[in-house]
């Protein structure tokens, strides 16, 4: 958006007119300070030498000082790194060569890319700004053009196909972590692939996100797949065992059908289901809402509960003592709910009502969804 600075201003004053204090918790007025890591460069001002003279007549002393502080960036720096290699040999023998004396070279350290002229720190910097930052390998070449060096986005590419292959292991490692907590989620988002062999432009692919590990130190691993068949969670997940938590995607099917796996659901999606059917019985002006809005009232009150987590920044275990105290009621009252009222449904274009949610409910600090 051009009006992006205006945008996010407007909505900032907006939230500073209304007053909210949750929990005991109040917002604090004023700049925050800046972090005591960043470095610090001093700037000294003083007054001129006549100032420094009293009425009196006499110098003044100095008795102090003022400090402020202003966030300041150095714009980034190009360089070039030259590896120098001395060499060595016997200038009194020929040694065991014909062409001249024997010579002896130091080694160079070892590179991501042998023979490349890419630094470490220069490919750690694009693979950032493109897969975390989200900038094109196209806009990367005009930025480094910008500060006056050529960098064409076919070099660079070649260059983040061949750090993919590095980072294999490591992969590895992040995958045996995730499937090895027993909380795992997964869900699958349609991606455009423009030129992929055997298929047109504007076929669907999909990235299937997997998120799980321990809550200090959560892993989430994207793999791409054309398919969004039930073989690829099939594949991700060969030797997984726990909580598999999902939407309602048949896809997943087969998988949670596996030995040692506990399919939960996602109450997100339950709960947009209650809002639909609310919304399309007051279309239909066939009430207030009746069993549907019971069930999203509930919902409602188990999310005020993890906002209260959320609002006083509780770890896992306060927030597992949290949903044993306040929510797991909740979860039973539900569960008896869903199954003394059996709900079909209400029009013929919304799916039943009853759901898995009691499932999410375990003795695990499963994650927010």
């Amino acid at each position: 958006m051009f009006n992006e600075a205006e945008a996010i201003s407007a909505q900032t004053v907006a939230e500073e007119a209304t007053t909210t204090v949750p929990e005991h918790k109040r917002r604090k007025r004023g700049r925050k300070p800046l972090p005591d890591h960043i470095p610090r460069t001093r700037v000294e001002h003083d007054i001129p030498e006549h100032e420094k003279i009293c009425a009196c007549g006499r110098c003044k002393s100095r008795i102090g000082e003022a400090v402020s502080e202003q966030l300041d960036i150095v714009p980034a720096k190009i360089q070039v790194l030259q590896h120098v290699r001395f060499k060595y040999a016997c200038t009194s023998c020929e040694g065991v060569e014909d062409d001249g004396p024997a010579v002896t070279i130091a080694p160079l350290p070892p590179q991501p890319i042998p023979k490349s002229n890419a630094s470490p720190g220069l490919l750690a910097h694009i693979v950032t700004a493109k897969f975390q930052d989200g900038l094109p390998l196209y806009r990367q070449e005009t930025m480094f053009a910008r500060i006056g060096v050529e960098l064409p986005r076919a070099t660079m590419a070649n260059w983040m196909i061949r750090v993919g292959d590095l980072i294999r292991p490591l992969i590895n490692l992040m995958q045996e972590v995730l499937l090895s907590y027993d909380v795992l989620q997964m869900d699958e988002t349609t991606l455009q692939v423009l030129k992929e062999k055997g298929r047109a432009a504007t076929s669907k692919s999909y990235m299937w996100v997997a998120r799980g590990g321990p809550p200090s130190s959560q892993v989430v691993l994207f793999t791409y797949d054309p398919s969004r068949s039930s073989a690829v969670p099939l594949a991700l997940l060969a030797d997984y065992e726990g909580y598999l938590q999902t939407d309602g995607y048949d896809g997943y099917t087969a998988v949670a059908k596996r030995k040692g796996i506990i399919h939960v659901g996602c109450l997100a999606h339950a709960r947009r289901k209650f809002d639909e059917a609310i919304k399309a019985q007051s279309k239909h002006k066939t009430g207030r809402g009746g069993l549907a809005k019971q069930g999203f009232e509930m919902i409602q009150r188990i999310y005020r509960i993890e906002r209260e987590a959320v609002v006083r920044e509780f770890g896992p275990d306060e927030r597992k003592r949290l949903r044993d105290e306040k929510a797991k009621p909740l979860w039973e009252e539900m569960r008896q709910w869903l199954e003394r009222s059996q709900v079909q449904p209400e029009t013929s274009s919304h799916p039943v009502y009853r759901t898995r949610l009691c499932e999410l409910v375990s003795d695990k600090a499963v994650p927010d969804q």
